[in-house]
């Protein structure tokens, strides 16, 4: 009998205090994106979820939900705001409609190298004066990434600025991109990505941008022939979530989510880096198609040309404008 009572408690015991780190019911992390599971993004958001699970010994259980099927960018981030999403994947310039100063990675030559951008946006003044932007709305940036910049898909071969006049070119809504278009001395047509390719097939449109990897994926390889890289512009993605969600957590946890989102970063990086190359090559090799780089001289008359467009920006934007160059100032 003796034995069986210590047995008895041994038992209470053990199941009074289970075994560390294990979780019967693991918390659920909802992240949303907006590029589908096989774009760059949608892989490396397995590099987010593997750290987080294994880093939390189980406690927390990430799932990932692509292609916009959490509704979206307006969408996501409400439901982010009222916390029954924890993170979002969607492009600054989705994002500047809940405040303009994310816009500024659409200015003209800003960032005149993707290093740059990044320079800036991970230093001091970036987390103080960029990736704290939303906090006010409930949302903590954890970092900004730049895909590419936008390189020009046309049929003809364009290189100056004589050569693009009177063109009609598809544009997004966005009054920066359009702003931009319109300086070089072209009619912007805005259109929704899912009618780019075959408005410049039926002639509505005499060419598009998008990012890098777009050329392949939206297939602007079936109907173009050249490529223009004028570098006027960054397309940037931005990885957020839940801010007071996220000082609710213990620092324990606060850092397993720091670390995730940081390799998250480096992962999706390299996957960028890596894929630009690998789209110009192909599109050479397997499409015939001939990429252009910008000469510099020239370059110098289309960043003269798109000044003007500064000065749509709001006050706000301007601003920041200001401010980021100062600090590209200090690096250069």
């Amino acid at each position: 009998m003796r034995k069986l009572v210590s047995l008895s408690v041994m038992i209470g015991l053990f199941m009074a205090f289970p075994a560390e780190n294990s979780y019967a019911e693991p918390i659920s992390i909802k992240v949303s994106c907006q590029n589908n599971i096989t774009d760059h993004p949608g892989q490396a958001l397995s590099t987010f979820k593997k750290v987080v699970e294994e880093k939390s010994k189980g406690k927390y259980k990430v799932d990932l939900y692509y292609s916009n099927s959490l509704g979206a960018c307006d969408t996501v981030v409400q439901g982010i705001q009222f916390g029954t999403i924890h993170f979002g994947f969607e492009t600054t310039s989705n994002l500047s409609q809940f405040d303009s100063r994310l816009g500024i990675t659409d200015c003209p030559y800003l960032f005149l190298t993707a290093a740059d951008m990044a320079k800036v946006i991970n230093s001091e003044f970036g987390k103080t004066h960029i990736l704290n932007i939303l906090e006010k709305k409930g949302i903590k940036i954890y970092n900004i990434i730049p895909s590419s910049y936008r390189p020009m898909a046309t049929i003809e071969y364009w290189r100056t600025l004589e050569d693009i006049q009177g063109k009609k070119f598809r544009s997004t809504a966005n009054k920066i991109h359009m702003g931009i278009i319109s300086a070089l001395g072209m009619t912007p047509s805005p259109l929704p990505p899912s009618e780019m390719v075959p408005a410049i097939q039926q002639h509505v449109v005499d060419g598009s941008d998008t990012d890098v990897t777009g050329l392949i994926s939206y297939r602007f390889c079936d109907v173009i022939k050249h490529v223009l890289l004028a570098d006027y512009s960054v397309v940037a993605f931005a990885f957020f979530g839940n801010d007071k969600w996220y000082k609710s957590l213990s620092d324990e946890d606060k850092a397993v989510f720091d670390e995730a989102a940081n390799a998250f970063y480096e992962d999706l990086k390299k996957r960028y880096e890596t894929a630009t190359e690998e789209t110009y090559k192909e599109l050479r090799e397997k499409y015939n198609i001939v990429i252009t780089q910008l000469d510099p001289k020239e370059k110098a008359r289309w960043i003269e040309r798109t000044k003007k467009v500064y000065d749509l920006l709001d006050p706000q934007q301007k601003e920041l404008v200001e401010q980021i160059r100062v600090e590209l100032a200090k690096n250069s």
